[in-house]
């Protein structure tokens, strides 16, 4: 597992720009204004109501700055709330009675307060299965997890009881390397005052991550990135699973046996770091901001974990290749889509398409929907990845790009033809309303978006920066 690393230099390097530079500048020469003011709550009001130039240049400076200082830490995975900068930035210019470079004084303070130190959150999952756990409470000799330390990430069964809810957040900590302590007293205090039954009834993913926020939706966007990425992940790893290791009879799994889930899910918990406190995490439980069908995708993990590939899966290959091609995936989006950068490069191009192609892979695991929606979410989430724009005959062009994708793998006859039948099928459903022909083999189809995907996530570090059609470009090469 990597550390969180918060290298002062590096970081100072980027965020001081030639327009950042001018900015610092000003907000020295006029540090003088936030005399009067007690907080930076009062000095927004006051820039609102005022017509003084200065002041509201103050005011547009030190945006400048905290928006640059964003950049960089939110693309280095280190998620420190705008609020929280705010304050930072408000407190260091008022408090120096002499010419400073508040940039440093800023990173210093998250360097000494040590607020780039990981935490994690808790998030409910609905449907998830352990094959062959199903008793393990009864036994309980372990509590079994699918973690990945390279992806960061745990994912438990329901745990039944408090005590062992209390025994899967210690071994988290401990999976994460965290050495601050949990905050048992409130963590307790929200179970009996919020409904979160989920806590107990419900698997959980814990993902490791730097955040720290000032109010309860300010990283949110950025941490349901992540989990997005995650359950992706996670997806892959039950189809490959799935087809290396075909169930057979009863599978003993957590979704069948000792089964109570809810989904009566409102909040979920993030364990972050504090200024305040140097030797225990703080704990929010915050509300859930999203709509009931987005809510329901989220947390929907429709699938059966079977511990022998997990067991296994140091060798093989394509769980390796999966690995690798999401951390770098996911850094690279962080840094190239996320940090609030507005040029358009090839590069973010097959970022964003990476990315909305897992939306829909994941929407094709889908119980509460027919097969029918299933093979239509697949059908585009193919399409999405291996093509860079519309135009007519894309499904040939698709086809013909996916073998290239599937040159080296024992299956590319089998996924061809299934995924053939899945553009057969979509064709069917849309135009008739209607699955009137032979229905796809989806876990094989599935294969081939995993197939591509990590084909064109391998390549991407090779993209030139100027071309029409990256993806085209991208699966060309051998």
């Amino acid at each position: 597992m990597g550390k969180y690393k918060f290298n002062r230099k590096n970081l100072y390097a980027k965020i001081v720009t030639k327009q950042v530079g001018n900015s610092l500048q000003f907000a020295d020469k006029h540090r003088h204004l936030l005399a009067s003011y007690s907080n930076i709550e009062d000095f927004a009001l006051s820039v609102e109501s005022s017509s003084n130039k200065q002041l509201k240049g103050l005011e547009y400076h030190l945006l400048n700055i905290r928006s640059a200082i964003v950049r960089c830490l939110w693309a280095e995975g280190i998620f420190i709330g705008t609020s929280i900068l705010d304050d930072i930035l408000f407190y260091k210019l008022k408090e120096s009675i002499s010419p400073i470079n508040l940039v440093n004084k800023t990173l210093n303070y998250i360097l000494e307060k040590k607020l780039y130190a990981p935490g994690f959150i808790v998030y409910p999952l609905h449907s998830l299965g352990f094959i062959g756990f199903g008793l393990w409470h009864i036994t309980k000799r372990v509590n079994p997890s699918f973690y990945i330390s390279e992806r960061e990430f745990s994912v438990f069964p329901q745990s039944n009881s408090k005590d062992a809810l209390f025994q899967v957040l210690y071994q988290i900590t401990n999976q994460f390397g965290i050495k601050k302590k949990l905050p048992i007293e409130l963590i307790e205090h929200y179970i009996r005052s919020r409904p979160l039954g989920w806590l107990i009834k419900n698997p959980i993913m814990a993902l490791r991550c730097s955040t720290i926020s000032g109010a309860y939706y300010e990283n949110q966007f950025l941490l349901i990135t992540k989990l997005k990425i995650a359950s992706s992940f996670m997806f892959m790893f039950s189809t490959i699973s799935t087809t290396t290791f075909p169930k057979q009879g009863f599978s003993f799994s957590t979704s069948q046996i000792n089964n109570f889930q809810t989904l009566d899910i409102k909040h979920y918990l993030i364990l972050e770091q504090s200024a305040s406190k140097r030797k225990e995490l703080d704990v929010t439980c915050t509300p859930m901001n999203v709509a009931q069908a987005d809510l329901l995708e989220l947390v929907n993990l429709n699938v059966e974990f079977d511990p022998r590939l997990w067991r296994y899966k140091g060798k093989t290959k394509t769980f390796n290749r999966m690995v690798k091609v999401f951390k770098e995936f996911e850094e690279e989006y962080f840094r190239q889509c996320i940090s609030y950068r507005n040029n358009e490069t090839p590069q973010k191009r097959v970022l964003n398409k990476m990315f909305d192609s897992l939306k829909f892979f994941r929407r094709s695991f889908e119980k509460h929907q027919g097969p029918e929606d299933n093979i239509v979410n697949l059908s585009i989430a193919i399409e999405t990845l291996l093509s860079d724009y519309y135009t007519p005959g894309v499904y040939g062009r698709v086809l013909n790009d996916l073998e290239k994708t599937l040159r080296n793998q024992s299956v590319k006859r089998e996924v061809l033809r299934e995924v053939r039948l899945l553009f057969e099928a979509r064709g069917s459903i849309v135009h008739s309303g209607q699955l009137k022909i032979q229905h796809p083999e989806l876990q094989k189809c599935r294969l081939g978006f995993i197939y591509a995907f990590l084909y064109i996530g391998e390549r991407f570090p090779t993209l030139l920066k100027k071309t029409e059609r990256p993806i085209n470009e991208l699966v060309s090469r051998r």
